[in-house]
């Protein structure tokens, strides 16, 4: 199944904001903003197993898209909490919803994003129309046909984990159990960075209306389980450790220590400067003031012609 993503083109956005979506009117602006989310697979905004590339753009639904989804390796950075993110793998023929369950702190000390499978994720409703092989949609069942030649197989969680309770009772053994048939992922959301994960994924036969074998009518109408899997990831290197711990932990408190320490650096050079020119700056102070000095008048003296000082004399006078 794995070999499926192979030999695709797969295209995602770097930048968001020198993307044009043709689109974007089916996706969230956060979907449209996000770093490093699909734009294409195989050159198209959809999947062509699905009937994507012969729909008119007024009758496509989000469900028919992968774009604004990602690729499972490469996530934005700075993660909003609760936010659910939508991943496409080839191998499950189309994309599927991680649920945020919540924000922790991991066994290395970093902040660390836990997410699971969607509880709805094969659910039957308005998210899951696109994916019913030939209108036919059955509660925790996803077929994947169409990706594989035709063949009658579907997907669903381990012993029928949020399946159809009506189908849950036609096979015995049958014993769901979130804790050992659920599957999670753990996300750093600062870089953005998958640290773990744990799929758990069951592959069954449809048997659907057989006519002829008698000994295939008891099946008839029935998801026949195969077997299950489960796929870990490795833990990581003590390097990559070190790595995510001062990126996301040590980095962030240099980076505050280095701002008040150029603040405070700043304000000395400001004060020092201020400092060495009012004591190196020499100040002249005259040892002695001379009133013989004829450009130092020390009141000021107003010359009054003689000619009119008479006048003033007689009118006085005659007063």
């Amino acid at each position: 199944m794995i070999s499926r993503d192979n030999g695709n083109t797969l295209t995602m956005v770097r930048d968001p904001s020198k993307y044009h979506s043709q689109t974007e009117s089916l996706l969230t602006e956060e979907e449209r903003n996000s770093e490093y989310h699909l734009v294409k697979w195989n050159n198209l905004a959809g999947l062509t197993d699905w009937g994507y590339q012969r729909l008119p753009n007024k009758s496509l639904k989000k469900c028919q898209l992968i774009e604004g989804a990602f690729d499972g390796t490469i996530l934005p950075k700075n993660l909003r909490a609760n936010r659910s993110l939508t991943v496409f793998r080839k191998a499950f023929c189309r994309p599927v919803t991680l649920q945020f369950v919540r924000d922790t702190v991991g066994k290395q000390g970093l902040q660390q994003y836990e997410y699971k499978f969607d509880d709805n994720m094969f659910g039957v409703g308005e998210t899951n129309e696109c994916f019913c092989y030939k209108n036919k949609c059955v509660k925790g069942f996803q077929s994947i046909a169409p990706c594989y030649y035709g063949m009658p197989i579907t997907l669903s969680q381990p012993h029928y984990l949020n399946a159809d309770e009506a189908i849950l009772k036609t096979v015995n053994g049958m014993n769901p159990n979130v804790e050992q048939h659920g599957s999670s992922c753990i996300i750093q959301p600062l870089v953005g960075a998958p640290l773990s994960g744990n799929m758990k994924i069951q592959v069954n036969i449809d048997v659907g209306q057989t006519i002829g074998n008698h000994k295939t009518v008891p099946f008839n109408n029935m998801q026949v389980p195969l077997f299950w899997v489960e796929i870990t990831t490795a833990e990581m290197p003590t390097l990559m450790i070190i790595t995510l711990h001062m990126l996301c932990n040590a980095l962030p408190i240099i980076l505050e220590i280095i701002k008040y320490l150029l603040g405070l650096g700043g304000l000395a050079m400001i004060s020092g400067s201020a400092l060495y020119i009012l004591l190196k700056t020499p100040v002249r102070i005259p040892g002695r003031i001379s009133f013989s000095n004829s450009e130092y008048v020390p009141f000021p003296i107003i010359s009054i012609p003689s000619d009119l000082l008479d006048k003033c004399e007689k009118r006085m006078s005659l007063k």
